[in-house]
């Protein structure tokens, strides 16, 4: 196919098959049964359903901790929230005052499609 033709390289950021995190286990595990996806078939855009799961889950501390829906409280507690475990990895803290990044440059990595639109890591 195509896909094997193109020299087409990416930054990723994550990969279940590449994970040893009870968390993004379990949510592979919730996705592909609310999907009905059996697990000879890829997941699509994995580095965004667990970095939106890991997302949300920290959003819902801020939310919690800041005791608030308003933008400017949820923003504080964002920046001042301990640690979190999450699917895609620990974040300590996933933000900061001074860095609203909740991932740096060591969670990246170059991958590639293989022959079947799978993404794969280049090694």
């Amino acid at each position: 196919g195509i896909l094997e033709e193109l020299d087409l390289s990416f930054f990723q950021t994550f990969l279940f098959n590449e994970s040893n995190r009870d968390k993004a286990s379990k949510l592979e595990d919730m996705y592909r049964d609310q999907y009905g996806l059996p697990y000879e078939e890829s997941i699509y855009s994995q580095h965004a359903v667990a970095q939106t799961y890991d997302l949300i889950n920290i959003l819902a501390k801020a939310v919690i901790q800041a005791e608030s829906v308003e933008r400017s409280e949820i923003r504080e507690a964002l920046e001042n929230l301990s640690s979190h475990e999450g699917a895609v990895k620990r974040y300590e803290p996933a933000f900061t005052k001074d860095n609203h990044d909740g991932l740096g440059l060591k969670d990246f990595r170059m991958a590639r499609f293989n022959k079947h639109g799978q993404i794969i890591p280049i090694r």
